[in-house]
């Protein structure tokens, strides 16, 4: 995989990451809150970057012939899940931060995951002990956290928007 490609990937998601942060108001569908942000929680906000690039590796998918591929598209979606979760909280320690700086926490991890993810794609693994079903069952265990706890959050900070101090997608209505 190619620097330039692997870039490519990386603006689409940025792209769709940002262009997802608006969806939901526009098309207040049940489903569509699955996908995208349904309230300003950070948990909503990890949708932001993890649907955009496992769409991204899901084309990519197609192109790359590799046996650890969902593996690696696991690491990486949790490098990028992870620095959101990280740096947000840092940050949260010392002030509130302005939306610039929850805007550019976004792009940090787009760039974290994918560039993980070109790594790992250009490395060679000798002796991984496991491959596609155990990254597949972790990404499709993310993708059923999100589905769940969309509609049945926990009342816990995480899931609480900051703004209406209401938890998950019901409350939108």
């Amino acid at each position: 995989m190619s620097k330039r490609t692997s870039f490519i990937y990386l603006s689409i998601t940025i792209i769709l990451g940002v262009m997802n942060h608006f969806v939901y108001d526009l098309f207040t569908y049940n489903i569509t809150g699955i996908f995208v942000p349904v309230n300003e929680s950070i948990f909503e906000h990890l949708k932001l970057t993890f649907f955009p690039f496992i769409l991204t590796c899901l084309i990519r998918y197609f192109k790359l012939v590799d046996k650890d591929y969902f593996l690696k598209v696991c690491t990486s979606s949790l490098v990028g899940i992870g620095t959101i979760l990280i740096l947000y909280y840092f940050i949260n320690i010392f002030v509130t931060p302005p939306a610039f700086i929850n805007i550019l926490i976004f792009i940090i991890a787009c760039c974290l995951q994918e560039y993980i993810f070109y790594r790992q794609m250009n490395t060679v693994y000798i002796n991984i002990p496991f491959g596609n079903p155990e990254g597949f069952i972790v990404l499709f265990t993310i993708f059923l956290a999100f589905l769940v706890f969309t509609f049945i959050p926990p009342k816990i900070e995480l899931f609480k928007d900051p703004i209406t101090n209401t938890y998950g997608i019901y409350n939108q209505q």
